[in-house]
């Protein structure tokens, strides 16, 4: 997983131009706000044996997920594979939270520490972190 998060950081850093703060997009569309969108990659694979049960999650969905971003976020159900420390390549089934928010340390602190949250709880070596900067718009008839 740290082989493939850090393939994807660079990967996402390659993707944007660079400035003297850092790599900026070029300026959205009429209409359209700069938004970071952050994704993270949790693995249901438990290290030693068994799966983070669909009631474990839920219940980490409800407890940790929700009351950082009450304001929306997309989850997905997915099968990731990557591989392990040791060099054995696992294949699991693996949850996708993804977030647009605006672009501060709070909302940043925000995400990394639900997926510190995650790693800990169900002792994962790694959860991948996907990090964007989007243009968002809302398709919502009122243009």
């Amino acid at each position: 997983m740290r082989r493939l998060a850090v393939a994807a950081l660079i990967f996402v850093a390659g993707c944007a131009p660079a400035s003297p703060t850092g790599p900026h997009p070029a300026p959205c569309p009429a209409g359209a706000s700069a938004m970071v969108r952050d994704v993270l990659y949790f693995g249901r694979s438990v290290p030693g044996g068994g799966m983070v049960s669909d009631a474990e999650w839920t219940r980490f969905l409800a407890e940790v997920i929700t009351p950082a971003f009450p304001e929306g976020f997309t989850v997905t159900s997915g099968t990731g594979q990557w591989q392990e420390a040791g060099g054995n390549v696992v294949s699991e089934p693996s949850m996708i939270f993804s977030v647009l928010h605006p672009d501060t340390q709070e909302e940043e602190a925000k995400v990394t520490g639900i997926g510190e949250r995650y790693r800990v709880a169900f002792r994962q070596e790694a959860v991948l972190h996907e990090h964007l900067i989007v243009c968002m718009d809302l398709i919502d008839g009122k243009n």
